[in-house]
This record gives structure tokens, C-alpha cells and sequence, in this order.
């Protein structure tokens, strides 16, 4: 995947291996292990459910919305924009 592209998928198992510039990552379903020390323009998850696990990261812009999803991440961002309905971030 080149970065500045959308990965979209109905159900994403597995490990993100991003290394910078700008990541959108659509799913229904998700269980996603990001590693730590990224630097994004920006990064955004959406799902419905599942986990997602994003390693400490920096990003000009970071947006999340999950519907009943779980989403963990230790970032430092300039904006953030983070939603869910019934889920934990």
C-alpha cells in the first residue's frame, strides 16, 4: 500500500506496517496492531467493531470513529477529531 491511499476491507486482521505520511484505514471489522514511533499527516481508522491497537504516534491530524469498536492509541496530534457510539477510546 502506498501511503496517501484508503486501505478499505470488510474485515482487516493483522499488523499495519506504516511508516509515515497519510494512512486512512476503513473496516467493519478490525483487529489491527499498528507499531510505535510513526509520524502522519494524517491518520484516520474508521470501523464498526473490533480492536484497534495504534503504537505511540504523531500526527498533524488524527480522526477515529468506531461504532462499537475499541480503539487504543498514545499519539500527540495538532487536531483530533475521535467518536464512538458504544465503543472505548
Amino acid at each position: 500500500m502506498r501511503f496517501g491511499e484508503i486501505l478499505t476491507a470488510p474485515e482487516l486482521l493483522g499488523y499495519v506496517a506504516a511508516e509515515s505520511g497519510a494512512l486512512v484505514i476503513r473496516s467493519v471489522s478490525a483487529s489491527i496492531d499498528m507499531p510505535a514511533g510513526r509520524a502522519f499527516t494524517t491518520l484516520e481508522v474508521r470501523t464498526v467493531s473490533g480492536r484497534v491497537t495504534l503504537g505511540a504516534f504523531t500526527a498533524d491530524e488524527f480522526r477515529t470513529h468506531t461504532v462499537s469498536g475499541d480503539v487504543e492509541a498514545d499519539a500527540a496530534a495538532k487536531s483530533a477529531d475521535l467518536s464512538s457510539t458504544s465503543g472505548r477510546i
